[in-house]
Formats: C-alpha cells, sequence, structure tokens
C-alpha cells in the first residue's frame, strides 16, 4: 500500500488563550471537561440559532470530510457525488451553495475559509482529525461574521489541547481502494500548549469519466496550533494548516494546494471582567493546476487572502458591547485556455453587537458596514431575542439583513471551455442582499426514573422567512459561433423567497444508554420575481428539496463505545429553472450503520475498531443529475490511543 503522510510541526495556535497550568504534563490519557451544566444552559438560552453536532456523533462516526458532520445539523443539506472524488456544495436554508459553500460562511478557529476566486469552500481539505466540534449558525448570525454569511455560518474548531489526547493513530481501509491514516498529538507543559495533526486518504474512485479514466483522489493534510500564556489571562497563539491533493475529474487533472497561517494576542473571555480584546493576522493562499484532457491544454489559478481582525468586548451591568473592525486583501492571478486575470480587491467592515441580559430576557443588536472596493458599501442591522416564561420552555425571534459582495470570478473570469460549454464573469453584477425573518422555541426537560438513567428531551423548533434579491447564478446568454457550445455568465435574478420549517430533536436514554437524534427541514425555495422569463416566476430553486431529514439511533454502553444505525431521505429535487419533471431526481431513503468499539483499554493505551457499512439497502440515487451515488460500501479503521 501506497502510505504519505502531512506532519505539520510549525508553531500553532487557537484565537483564544488558556489558563496556564504550572505542572509539568503527566504522559497519561486526560478526560478534562467543562461543567456540562453550564455548558446545557448557556446554549438553551442562547438567542440565536445555533446547533452543534452531538459529541457522541463526533465521537464515533469516524468523519473523513467535516461535510459528513453537517448531516446531524438540521437546515443543512450538502449534495455529494461520493468518495472524496468531488467537492461538498452546502445549500443550508435554501440558499444554493453552488460550487462548495459560496454562499455560508465557513471558519475555522475564527479564521474564514471561504477562497478568493470563486468564494467557495473545499471541505476536503480541512484537517478534520484535529477538529472538536462542529456549530452551525443559521440565518441571522451575528454581526460579526455578517457579509459571505447569508444563509449562515459554519464554525469549525479545533481540538481544546486539555482534552486532546497525549497521540492519536489511526488507519483504515475502504472498498474502491480506499486507505486512510491519521495522527494527532497535544502536549502541555507550564505555559506552552500544542496540538499536532496529520492525514494522508487515496481513492480509487466508483466512477469511471468519459474517457475511461478513473475518477480518483488522493490528498495530504496537516495542522499544527500552540499558544504561549503571557498571564493568567492574556496568551499569544498562532495557527497553520497545510493540504496537497491531486486526482482525475471529468474533463480534467487537477493539482492542488492550500495553507493557512493565522497569529494573534487575545484575552480570555470572562463574562466578569470588564473588557476583553482579541488581534489577529491571517493568511490563505491556493494554487491549483489543471491539465484538460479533451484540449491537450493546462491552466494555473494562484489566489491568496490577507486578513486581521481586532475586537473588543466591554461590559457594564446587564449589557455586554462588542465591537469591531477586520480587513482582508483578496488577491487571483489566474492563466488558463480563455485568457489570463489578476485581480485584487480590498474590503473593510466595521461592527458593533450588544447583548442584554435582563432577568428572563436576552436581546441581542447590532450593525455591520461594509466597504468592498468592487461593489460600493452598506450596513446591514440585525436584532435577535430570547424569552425564558419557564425553565423548560425560551421562546426566541429574530430579523436582519445580510449583503454579500460578488467574488473575482462572478466579475471578471475571462471566457473559459470547461468541456462542455463556456463560462465567463460579469462586471455588472450588484451585491446580494437578504432579509430573514425567524420564530422559534427551545424545550428541554427530564424525567427521573427508578433505578435507570432519567429519560430527556431536547428540542429546537423555528419557522423562518428569506426575502433574497439579487441573487445570481450562470445563466445560459448565448452561443459560441466557432465551436458551438453554450456560453454561461452570472446574472442578478431579482428574487427569491424561502419559506421554510426546522426541528431537531434529541431524546437521551428511551431506554438505557439508548438515544435517538432527528432532525427534519420543510424548505419552500421559489423564484418570486424573473423579469428575463416571466414563465419562472414561482419555480422552484434548482436542487433544493423541500423536504429534508436524517435519523441516528445510539447506543453508548460506555463513553468509548457508539453504536449507531443512522437515516438520510430527500425529497425529489428539481435540476433546472423550469422544473421540467422528466429532469427531477427521485427521492430517496438511505441507511447505515457506525460502530466505534474500545477492544482493549489499558492504563498506558486504548484501542478502538471503527466499523461502517454506507448505503445498506444498496440504493440507486443522485445528488447530482447523471451522477450516480456510491453503492453500499464498507470500511474499517483501527484507532491507538496513548
Amino acid at each position: 500500500m501506497r502510505f504519505a503522510f502531512v506532519a505539520m510541526l510549525l508553531f500553532g495556535g487557537v484565537l483564544v488563550a488558556q489558563t496556564a497550568d504550572t505542572a509539568p504534563q503527566k504522559l497519561t490519557p486526560r478526560k478534562v471537561k467543562e461543567s456540562k451544566q453550564q455548558v446545557d444552559t448557556e446554549k438553551f438560552v442562547e438567542p440565536e440559532n445555533r446547533q452543534s453536532v452531538d459529541e457522541e456523533i463526533m465521537r464515533g462516526w469516524g468523519a473523513l470530510t467535516a461535510d459528513e458532520l453537517l448531516a446531524w445539523v438540521v437546515g443543512v443539506p450538502t449534495q455529494n457525488a461520493g468518495l472524496l472524488t468531488e467537492k461538498v456544495s452546502v445549500n443550508m436554508r435554501g440558499m444554493p451553495g453552488r460550487y462548495g459553500a459560496q454562499r455560508t460562511l465557513v471558519l475555522l478557529d475564527n479564521i474564514p475559509l471561504n477562497e478568493e476566486f470563486m468564494g467557495d469552500v473545499d471541505f476536503r481539505f480541512i484537517p478534520t482529525e484535529a477538529l472538536g466540534s462542529v456549530k452551525v449558525l443559521r440565518g441571522v448570525t451575528s454581526a460579526e461574521f455578517g457579509g459571505v454569511g447569508t444563509a449562515g455560518a459554519i464554525l469549525l474548531e479545533t481540538m481544546k489541547v486539555r482534552e486532546a489526547p497525549l497521540c492519536r493513530v489511526r488507519t483504515g481501509l475502504g472498498d474502491y481502494d480506499t486507505e486512510v491514516y491519521s495522527a494527532l498529538h497535544g502536549a502541555r507543559y507550564g505555559r506552552l500548549n500544542w496540538l499536532a495533526a496529520g492525514g494522508y486518504a487515496r481513492t480509487e474512485g466508483y466512477l469511471v469519466n468519459f474517457d475511461s479514466t478513473p475518477r480518483n483522489w488522493e490528498q495530504a493534510r496537516g495542522l499544527a496550533k500552540a499558544s504561549l500564556v503571557l498571564t493568567p489571562s492574556i496568551a499569544v497563539s498562532s495557527l497553520t494548516a497545510a493540504a496537497s491533493a491531486h486526482g482525475c475529474a471529468a474533463y480534467f487533472n487537477q493539482k492542488s494546494t492550500r495553507d493557512l497561517q493565522a497569529i494573534a494576542l487575545a484575552s480570555q473571555e470572562d463574562p466578569r471582567r470588564a473588557w476583553d480584546f482579541s488581534t489577529a493576522l491571517w493568511r490563505t493562499g491556493l494554487d491549483t493546476d489543471y491539465t484538460w484532457r479533451a484540449f491537450a491544454s493546462t491552466g494555473r489559478y494562484h489566489q491568496h487572502t490577507l486578513g486581521a481582525k481586532g475586537t473588543s468586548t466591554f461590559r457594564a451591568g446587564i449589557h455586554s458591547l462588542k465591537c469591531g473592525v477586520s480587513y482582508k486583501e483578496q488577491f487571483a492571478n489566474t492563466r488558463d485556455i480563455g485568457g489570463s486575470l489578476e485581480a485584487t480587491i480590498y474590503s473593510t467592515a466595521f461592527f458593533a453587537e450588544d447583548s442584554v441580559h435582563y432577568r428572563l430576557f436576552r436581546i441581542r443588536f447590532g450593525v455591520r458596514y461594509d466597504d468592498d472596493s468592487a461593489s460600493g458599501d452598506s450596513a446591514t442591522p440585525r436584532v435577535c431575542a430570547s424569552f425564558l416564561p419557564v425553565r423548560w420552555l425560551l421562546i426566541r425571534g429574530a430579523v436582519g439583513k445580510t449583503w454579500r459582495a460578488p467574488s473575482i470570478s462572478d466579475l471578471l473570469l475571462p471566457e473559459t471551455n470547461y468541456g462542455n460549454a463556456i463560462f465567463r464573469g460579469n462586471r455588472n453584477l450588484k451585491p446580494e442582499t437578504a432579509w430573514t425573518y425567524e420564530v422559534g422555541s427551545r424545550v428541554r426537560f427530564s424525567v427521573k426514573r427508578r433505578s435507570i438513567a432519567p429519560f430527556s428531551l431536547y428540542a429546537d423548533a423555528a419557522i423562518f422567512h428569506t426575502d433574497a434579491r439579487n441573487l445570481y447564478d450562470y445563466l445560459r446568454v448565448g452561443t459560441d459561433p466557432l465551436s458551438g457550445l453554450p456560453i454561461f455568465e452570472p446574472r442578478n435574478v431579482p428574487g427569491i423567497g424561502i419559506t421554510g420549517t426546522e426541528l431537531s430533536a434529541r431524546l437521551s436514554n428511551i431506554l438505557p444508554k439508548l438515544h435517538l437524534i432527528i432532525n427534519y427541514a420543510y424548505t419552500n425555495a421559489k423564484y418570486t420575481d424573473y423579469p428575463l422569463d416571466p414563465s419562472i416566476k414561482g419555480n422552484n430553486l434548482e436542487y433544493i428539496p423541500s423536504h429534508y431529514g436524517t435519523a441516528a439511533l445510539l447506543y453508548t454502553p460506555n463513553p468509548e463505545t457508539t453504536l449507531v444505525f443512522w437515516c438520510r431521505a430527500s425529497d425529489h429535487r428539481n435540476t433546472d429553472i423550469h422544473n421540467w419533471k422528466d429532469l427531477n431526481l427521485r427521492a430517496y431513503a438511505i441507511f447505515g450503520i457506525r460502530a466505534a468499539v474500545v477492544i482493549s483499554d489499558l492504563k498506558t493505551a486504548r484501542i478502538r475498531v471503527l466499523l461502517s457499512v454506507d448505503n445498506l439497502t444498496n440504493k440507486e440515487y443522485q445528488e447530482y443529475r447523471g451522477v450516480p451515488m456510491p453503492p453500499r460500501t464498507f470500511s474499517v479503521s483501527m484507532e491507538v490511543e496513548f
């Protein structure tokens, strides 16, 4: 077997400080957690629509890419083509992700990952082996994020050093010659904390291209972070990550390298303190080379972002005021068969947000001002509030506006032949705007039972409506006279209305150590205005299912063993703006099994075996038209932790 591994032992870190521990670290596994009651209470009274991936799912799923975990957050349907070979699209709350997550902000330890050229995110390059939590903010997010997050924000956080094992090594094999290897190391000595992780994966893929080449993929990635505590409340920290990959897609061979560096000085957030601050500098970069098989031609895309951000939090009485400023310089230099492009876009943002906690009420209101060198400026307000009439019931509501500027490719892409069509940019694009209105509630209660664990319910429900204007997508605008291929360019679509309902629930200890997780979303996403073709008005958006949900039955006999029987179901999806029924993708329901079982738990080492069977019934279905999803697949891996 081939084996490749990336180990990043450069200094790295987090953007939040950690309290000093002056005693040397003992070389034994550590299990340190915050007060669960305190964490659950803060999560329950939060006025924002926020949901985290369940702890048992995080621990027992064995995710290869972070997008696998998004299935366990309501309102975040994804499109995939399976087994690493294709980039995943995230269609949060009916907002089309198109080429990744263009209308969803994705952050890793508060560093934005959305790319410069197209504004999307490729989850395959995110070091999943180092993640400690996955949180999703839906709809009206805080003023601090704004911007790209028209649909919301995905907050990926690396593992806290105090909760990381000293060392964890995993190896795995699966169908279609899939191999996976990863390693993680965390340590703490005195005032210094560090974490390093790396992984390698490859697959021959299950798809075959039109020219009989296999659609394969091979990648290596790594991350390191460290923080040095200067005082009991202030730390300097840094983060570095890198990834490289190559594979064969439908029309081209691709090689990519990506990197991220960040450094920060921050105080540890403490609600008892009158003032906290954080400052950060970061850089993200991407280099991609394409070899077009049909044209015997090559293309090269280089892009990077330089960013800086500073925030201050002031507390007085019932108020907590957070203010901040951020700056980004986005650069792209591309050379392809259609021509070349070199462009830089500068953007600045200011935000202020006050959180008020008064008796049974929590109110958070803020405003954000964005100034983009290519698209102008805009101020966007937002407010969310919650009311706790009884201990087991929370009522909340939110309203806010978002503003998203076009990416570099949306504006300036030269005419580029992608094999079956020609795409180009549109300098006349206007920024996208959207107003979102939402009401919701949370419920939690527990029923004590004699001699067995108590039954508990945690549920969250929401109803929302989004009125979006000037959303853009690539529309056919003509035909190339030489090749006869259709020409597409982005155009503003004047009106889109999205109304939806979301429900998530966790029922714990239905029977002792048996739990049920349910996520369901109804989404009615329609074109409300379409002057280019009045017949489109009232049609459904492409690839947005009306009904989408996941469910999992979990059995956790001990903290390190998890058995999961899961289901994911989707309504039919329209694949074109005309909603031709013969082009629809059929509804589907697929099932699978995950098992993470401890087979040896010694004082110095613990061994777990992780098994998975996906698409248990061998269902034939598609999430992209013309691209079948994988049939039944098996994988097994072993994890050793010291």
